[in-house]
């Protein structure tokens, strides 16, 4: 049952929402025309229109939001090593938000919320695709097989 929800949820909301759908696929907002605007509508992990209305509910304004958000993406850079950054740019709070991982448990009368995040390393490395050519050899055609078509420069 579960995976049947996984598999035909998406499609249904394509097909009913297929401007949102593709909208937030492409890691942008929906349009304000949409009746889902009002929802604040999100992608979850497993590919499905969520409503992130609470933000709306609350009345939080939007200048809070846009700075505890700049103040919490800050914070992630100020504990990366050296050499690490975020696989986003950090005008794409959207993009972070789906790339994030989180669970959350209660500890006496605590939450406790832990988020996990892929990073990438910045170093520049050179990369070539290598292409093997045929050879004519002793009347026979020879070629060189290769296990992978990069070759990275060390």
């Amino acid at each position: 049952m579960e995976r049947a929800r996984k598999v035909l949820l998406p499609i249904i909301q394509e097909r009913h929402f297929g401007t949102e759908y593709r909208s937030l696929k492409n890691c942008r907002e929906v349009e304000k025309v949409s009746s889902l605007s009002t929802l604040t509508p999100f992608f979850d992990q497993d590919d499905l229109i969520r409503a992130g209305g609470f933000v709306k509910e609350v009345g939080l304004g939007t200048s809070l939001i846009d700075s505890t958000i700049n103040e919490q993406m800050e914070q992630i850079h100020s504990h990366l090593r050296p050499g690490q950054m975020l696989p986003v740019h950090p005008d794409n709070i959207l993009m972070a938000y789906q790339l994030m991982k989180g669970e959350g448990t209660i500890v006496k009368d605590h939450v406790i919320i832990k988020v996990n995040f892929p990073l990438i390393s910045s170093q520049v490395l050179d990369i070539y695709k290598l292409t093997p050519i045929p050879f004519l050899g002793k009347d026979e055609i020879h070629s060189i097989e290769i296990k992978s078509p990069f070759l990275k420069q060390t």
